[in-house]
Order: C-alpha cells, then structure tokens, then sequence
C-alpha cells in the first residue's frame, strides 16, 4: 500500500505521472494533490484507489495565500494529516514530493501511520525565497528531512554532493530521472523547422520577453518564422503587450493550457523546442532537469536553452540543440542557424531520436521502486 502526496499545477510533471504508474502496477494505493498558490486549481484532493477503481475521494477547502505562502504551505500539511485520519488506513509506503510532504510524512510515521517515508525530490533549489529568514528554514528542512527519511529519490542527477554535505547516508539515495511518455509520441518524417514552440508556465522568468526581442531580428531573415505557446501565467497579458508593441502579433499563438496528450501529439509537428531561462532562474536551475525540456527532445526538437544549470550543459555535450547565453543577438543567431541550417539541424535531431529511444517513465518508476524495495 502506496500513499503518494504532492503539490502541482497545470504542467503536467510526476504528480501526474506517477499515480498513472501506480494505477498500472499496485492494487491499492492514494493520492494526495495540492495547488501551489500561484496557480488556477482551487482545492486539494485526495483519492484512494483500489484494483482500477476509485474507492473514495476528498476535497479540501477552497484557500490561495499568495503574499502569505507559508500560510499555505501549514494549511496543506493539516489538511493531508486530515485526509490521513478520515481515510483511517495505515500505509507501508509514504511518498513525499518535496521536503515539505516528505516531513508530514515523518509526522505520519511518528503517529504509526507509515511504515517507511520516501523523500521525492523533483527539482532542489539553493535559494528557494527571497527572504534569508525563509531560505534558511526551507534548507533546514531539507536537510532534516533527507537525513530522517527511510528512502530519497533524486530527481536531478547531479545533487549528490548535496546530500553528501547535508550528511545524508548517500546508500538509501536513488537516481529517480524524470521520463517521458513515449508511447504518446509519433515523430513525424517532417515536421516544420520554423515553428518554435514553448510548454510552460508563463511567469517574467521564463524568459519569453527575450524570444519577443529576437524575433524582431529573426523575421527579417527567416520567413514564415513562428512562435506557438503551449501554457498561462501571469506574465501573459505583459507579454502580449510586449509583442503587440513590437507589431509581431502575426507571428505568435497562444494556446493556453493543453492535455499532456495532446500536446505530446502536437510537439512533433513543431521545429524547435523553447526554454530561455532569466538569470532570475540561475539558482533554480543549477539543480534542475525541467521536464519541457525532456518532452521536446521525446519529441524530435532541438532544443535553444539559456546557459544555466548542467540540462544546457548537456544540450551542449549531447548536440541536442544550442545553449546561448542570456541575449536577444545570442538566442536570434540560434533561432536563425537551427531554422537555415539544414544539416546541422538534421544531426540534432538524429542525435536526440537514437537517445530517447529508452527513456520513459515506466522504466525510471520500475528502476526506483526495484532499488526501494531491495533497501
């Protein structure tokens, strides 16, 4: 018996593709979501799952504290003890994605609840929030959390000296890669070179303002250049703002938020796969393996990506695509080579498809869960 709790938002992530996972090969497990703050979802939900079918399912109230987050972040710790206690069922696994979950996980074990507590860790920050007070507490709590813990997985593939300096018994330690849903991928034969394409949360940090300022110097040289935008945020009105003051609204389509599916189905018809990063997102990404990323290239895309972090390092190494530095001139001289240059835009995507071929969330859950149970 599984118990998986975690926050999520529209963009489909493991929050999402690990109860699919655990639908396919458990008989009986539950999950818990909550919506981080910032995004549209109203309420926290709990369902309990047994042999394919949804026994039973809770809702939580409705409550957002944006300027107030920590608030939110307590409310969400009662309300899965909450969820915990009316369910009344005891539990051998206890997953928790982010440290946060992972110590009410703790404080379920204490209770007898849970019987061993997985810590999940999707993307680690260094510096989680503005304020030192609140960073020092998040990496307090991090540590606390991966030293107490029967079991962490690890997400980013590079955190292991993390741990090792948190004083983490580095053997109950996982390398748990985020996968891709390959089997809802078809690579198409062709596909068009000149559509970009970005999946996504649309926050200032994303960067989109700066594919807006390259596209000014791009369409002068690349015609029938286009740029269609898969997500929301609020950064969306300013950035259309943005490109209508630049009189390039022609050249950009906005989508909203999509069925993963769906957009997995999309992606192949697509050229070049989006993701340029503000420095604001250096300390985010030193640690992380955004998961867009790694749906574009499942898709065939060579990826342009801003130079932060080991996932453009590895772009860079792999030849899946250009990492640039942080400029309009550096991401239009890319969005310009990938979108004229037809051999080198070829040997991107031959090195992506022959590399993707076995990557998939089945194989990262089936390798984490073998390790897991072996401990």
């Amino acid at each position: 018996m599984i118990a998986l709790v975690g926050h999520v938002t529209e963009s489909y992530g493991p929050m999402q593709a690990l109860p699919l996972y655990l639908k396919k090969n458990f008989d009986e497990f539950m999950v818990v979501s909550h919506p981080f703050p910032y995004c549209s979802i109203l309420q926290s939900k709990c369902v309990y799952i047994k042999n394919q079918k949804e026994i039973r399912e809770f809702s939580g109230p409705k409550y957002k504290f944006k300027k107030f987050f920590v608030v939110h972040y307590v409310g969400d710790f009662i309300l899965t003890l909450y969820f915990f206690f009316r369910l009344g069922k005891k539990w051998d696994f206890f997953i928790g994605c982010d440290c946060l979950n992972a110590f009410t996980g703790l404080t379920l074990k204490k209770l007898g609840i849970a019987k061993k507590v997985i810590f999940y860790e999707n993307e680690y920050t260094v510096k989680r929030f503005r304020k030192e007070i609140l960073n020092k507490i998040f990496q307090f709590l991090n540590e606390f959390t991966a030293r107490n813990v029967d079991i962490v997985w690890d997400g980013p593939p590079n955190l292991y000296e993390v741990r090792k300096n948190q004083g983490v018994n580095l053997e109950k330690v996982i390398l748990v890669p985020h996968g891709v849903d390959l089997e809802k991928v078809r690579i198409l034969k062709k596909n068009n070179q000149k559509t970009l394409v970005y999946v996504g949360h649309v926050t200032e940090s994303k960067g989109l303002q700066l594919v807006v300022n390259a596209l000014k110097r791009v369409s002068k040289k690349v015609q029938g250049i286009k740029v269609v935008i898969i997500g929301s945020g609020p950064y969306e009105d300013e950035l259309k703002k943005l490109i209508k003051k630049s009189r390039l609204e022609k050249l950009f389509t906005f989508w909203g938020f999509t069925d993963h599916s769906w957009t997995l189905s999309y992606l192949p018809s697509c050229g070049i796969g989006l993701a340029p990063y503000t420095p604001l997102d250096r300390q985010a990404l030193m640690y992380a393996e955004p998961l867009k990323v790694k749906d574009y290239l499942s898709c065939g895309l060579p990826v342009i990506i801003t130079n932060f972090g080991s996932c453009a390092k590895e772009i860079e190494k792999k030849r899946f695509g250009l990492s640039v530095a942080y400029s309009s001139r550096e991401l239009a001289k890319a969005i310009i080579k990938l979108c004229t240059d037809k051999g080198f835009y070829k040997k991107c995507r031959l090195n992506i498809l022959s590399f993707f071929k076995r990557i998939t969330w089945e194989e990262t859950y089936n390798s984490a869960f073998e390790k897991t149970f072996s401990l």
